[in-house]
């Protein structure tokens, strides 16, 4: 099920952002709970792990997590994503460049959390 939850990692609070597996309605509430959650946060002081894992990409897709990209930009220091297939990678790493935000992409949610919590 879709949804957003703080977690701990190695002493790093981290909001985990399950979107694997599931479809648009699914993770517009995923977005709704993670603005809400995020919203409530200082400034530039959140550490977010989304997992796209499963996920089937589509236009309205992309559309919902670039408005959740925009909208959480001036609270998340650091952002890793899990399940970014190796088509998308090169298209999601212009996209982290030509921001500037410091968004890391992994193929597993140790891996991410691990990074996380050395930011």
């Amino acid at each position: 099920m879709a949804g957003a939850k703080f977690i701990e990692h190695r002493g790093k609070r981290i909001l985990f952002i399950d979107m694997s597996h599931c479809e648009l309605d699914e993770i517009v509430h995923a977005v709704k709970e993670t603005k809400k959650l995020i919203s409530q946060q200082p400034l530039n002081s959140v550490f977010t792990l989304t997992d796209v894992r499963g996920t089937i990409p589509s236009s309205s897709i992309t559309r919902v997590l670039k408005e959740l990209t925009a909208f959480n930009k001036p609270y998340v220091q650091a952002g890793a994503i899990v399940g970014v297939d190796q088509l998308r990678k090169a298209v999601f790493a212009v996209v982290i460049s030509f921001t500037g935000r410091n968004f890391s992409l992994f193929d597993e949610i140790e891996e991410a959390k691990n990074w996380l919590a050395q930011q």
